[in-house]
């Protein structure tokens, strides 16, 4: 449920190495780039993670789809839970549910 999904998107260009994505910001108007272990800019975003952005890393084969997630339950409907589990206790005689 995090907001990154990174895809092959030409095999035969992925090279080896480590590579860091790593994000301005912690809110969604953040801009990500990615840099090699040298700490060279390989490429930086387009836009911030507030739109659904899906680019292209020719030199590296991927693809990088950013977009900020929902919060946690941030909705009157509920529809967004984003990963919140819930629970309930249902009880079959209500005068037994510990005084609640």
């Amino acid at each position: 449920m995090g907001p990154v999904a990174i895809k092959v998107v030409d095999p035969l260009e992925v090279k080896d190495g480590e590579y860091t994505l790593t994000f301005s910001s912690a809110n969604a108007n953040a801009n990500w780039q990615i840099t090699d272990a040298a700490g060279n800019v390989i490429l930086e975003s387009d836009t911030t993670i507030s739109f659904y952005n899906e680019q292209i890393v020719p030199d590296l084969g991927l693809s990088v789809a950013v977009q900020q997630a929902p919060a946690p339950g941030g909705d009157d409907d509920g529809t967004y839970d984003n990963g919140v589990i819930f629970s309930e206790i249902i009880y079959e005689d209500p005068s037994k549910n510990g005084g609640q």
